[in-house]
């Protein structure tokens, strides 16, 4: 079974969203992403690109490894890809 990642991320987003008690409105006004953007992002129907992360975990005051999971990290990572 293949893994929906925007959703699982999405997911997290909301979490960090709601632990942080900021409204869907409140953090698209803090980080200047738009209000349909972040609904889209946590529920997984949009893709959630870095810089757009950075200012989430910023305004939400979580590190960025809140929206990640290390197995995933290492789940994705070919180390074969790696060229020295």
């Amino acid at each position: 079974m293949k893994r929906d990642i925007n959703r699982e991320i999405g997911e997290r987003v909301k979490k960090a969203r709601v632990l942080s008690g900021l409204t869907l409105k409140q953090l698209a006004d803090k980080t200047g992403i738009g209000y349909v953007s972040i609904s889209r992002i946590e529920h997984g129907t949009r893709a959630v690109n870095a810089a757009e992360l950075i200012l989430i975990a910023n305004e939400t005051k979580k590190p960025i490894s809140f929206f990640y999971e290390l197995d995933e990290v290492i789940e994705f990572f070919d180390p074969n890809s790696l060229k020295f």
